[in-house]
Order: structure tokens, then sequence, then C-alpha cells
């Protein structure tokens, strides 16, 4: 399996900080990175092929071989949920092959307990907030307790 690493493109620098935007639109000139919601890994691909920006595999990976299948069709970003029962392993994983690995939490004590283990990248899971008090691209959940260097990813927009 890690021979298939290497027919990997090498993973992008994806840098969210401060007014990022995340579109699923690869002529988006101001989203700092590309979305996929992949029906099948070859739309990973075809992101990537179109685009100079970072991809991030906006399914949420559950087990190691969706990580792999990801960083195989190019993703340099995967989602994985913070209550995820393989979290450590995938978390590890994800760093391992060179992608950023991105938390989805559901609340603050889900934030907490993400950066609690080693977690820079999160994505407050949006259908928990009121939608009015959310525009796209923007993340205005509080932030009490969190680090200054944990990054807040933004909402991606559509």
């Amino acid at each position: 399996m890690r021979l298939l690493n290497h027919d990997a493109p090498p993973p992008r620098r994806l840098d969210l900080r401060g007014p990022a935007r995340i579109s699923a639109t690869v002529t988006d000139q101001d989203a700092a990175a590309i979305y996929v919601v992949p029906s099948c890994p070859v739309d990973i691909l075809d992101a990537r092929v179109e685009t100079e920006k970072p991809v991030i595999c906006w399914e949420p990976a559950v087990s190691e071989y969706h990580v792999w299948e990801a960083r195989v069709y190019g993703a340099d970003a995967v989602l994985i949920g913070a209550r995820c029962a393989l979290f450590d392993e995938l978390y590890e994983l994800i760093e391992n092959l060179g992608m950023k690995p991105i938390i989805e939490v559901r609340n603050e004590r889900d934030a907490l307990g993400a950066v609690a283990q080693r977690a820079r990248l999160v994505h407050v899971q949006m259908s928990r907030y009121p939608a009015e008090s959310l525009a796209p691209g923007t993340v205005t959940i509080a932030r009490p307790g969190l680090p200054a260097d944990v990054v807040l990813v933004p909402r991606p927009a559509p």
C-alpha cells in the first residue's frame, strides 16, 4: 500500500489563516483552497489537475482506506471527526502522508478535546448553529480556551 504514496502528487501548502475562503469552484480566484465532496475519488484528482490551490477532501475519513484513497488521488488535506473511533490513528496517518488533518467538531467541548490531542486546523460543523449567524467563508463561534495557533477553518463557500 505504501507504494501508492510515491505515485501521488506532492502535497501543496494549505494556509487558511486570516480571511481565507474555501470554495467548490476551482476558478474562484479569491479562494485559498478548493474543497471536494467526492462521489468517487476521481473527483479529487479532477480538482487537483484543474487548480494550483490546495484540495481538501471534505468527506470525513472514517478508516485508513479513506485516508490512503484521498492521498493517492491528490488531496492536500482530509477532514476527520473529533469523535471518530480511530481519531489518533487517522490523524497520525494523514500527517505521515504529508497532508493536513482538519478536525470537524460539533461544539466547543469537541474543539477543546481535539486541540488537546494536537489538532491545529478545526472546522465547526455548521448545522449546529443558526444559519443566519454564519456567512459563507466565515466562522463565528467563540474561541474561549483555544490557543492562538489553532485555525478555525471557514465554512466552504458554495
